[in-house]
């Protein structure tokens, strides 16, 4: 019994142990192509209109182009925000991958450039929060732009390169109901009882690849009615 169990030991420490290579290899392979890819400048970049209303897909790979930032290389995207009138909210989410137990996420670093793309806004790391959703578990913030008053004309989305000491720590949660049908006087009674399991806090291993979604819509902002 004994050998049995040792082996079975054994056998669950090499799954767990092939399912937390597969991040840290994507992440090295990653970071080997990133620094043999030719750069480009900010203001040679081709920006892809931001549409209003729908979601947009930013993929981070190999086929994305490449700028050095204080000396640190990232793979980047350029996006021309939209021309409205008033207020304009854009969220932009990047999704972890990679097994539960040894995720991986780009971190974003958005920057909004005027039009001749000097940065006029950096929007701070602590805007971004977890957030688990239909489409996956990430890190999201929301941007909001007075368009009015603002000269940004470009959203540019690179990687925030973090030392390990820095990166984030996620936990999931998953909840769940169990149907139970209870007897009572003149029936029965149907009774949900709720279920359920969280993992253990783990880090988001940073990778300079990952897919990104945004979406921009017009926002206006509501004025609370005073009362005499």
């Amino acid at each position: 019994m004994k050998l049995v169990v040792h082996h079975a030991a054994a056998l669950l420490a090499l799954a767990l142990g092939a399912c937390a290579t597969p991040s840290k290899e994507l992440v090295s392979a990653g970071r080997a192509t990133l620094d043999a890819r030719a750069l480009v400048s900010i203001d040679t970049l081709q920006y892809a209109p931001l549409p209003l209303g729908e979601m947009t897909k930013a993929e981070f790979d190999d086929k994305s182009p490449a700028v050095e930032v204080s000396g640190r290389r990232s793979y980047v995207r350029g996006f021309a925000l939209p021309k409205v009138e008033g207020q304009l909210a854009i969220n932009v989410s990047s999704f972890r991958f990679g097994p539960e137990n040894d995720p991986a996420i780009m971190y974003p670093d958005i920057r909004l450039l005027d039009e001749t793309y000097r940065v006029v806004e950096v929007v701070p790391a602590s805007r971004f929060v977890y957030r688990t959703t239909r489409r996956g578990d990430g890190l999201s913030a929301d941007i909001f732009i007075d368009v009015g008053t603002s000269s940004a004309r470009y959203l540019l989305l690179m990687e925030h390169l973090l030392d390990e000491a820095d990166q984030a720590t996620a936990q999931t949660n998953v909840t769940s109901q169990m149907q139970m049908t209870l007897p009572v006087k003149g029936g029965f009674m149907m009774w949900f009882l709720p279920t359920g399991n969280s993992t253990l806090p783990v880090r988001l291993r940073s990778a300079p690849t990952g897919r990104v979604e945004l979406t921009a819509d017009r926002y206006q902002l509501r004025k609370i009615p005073t009362t005499n």
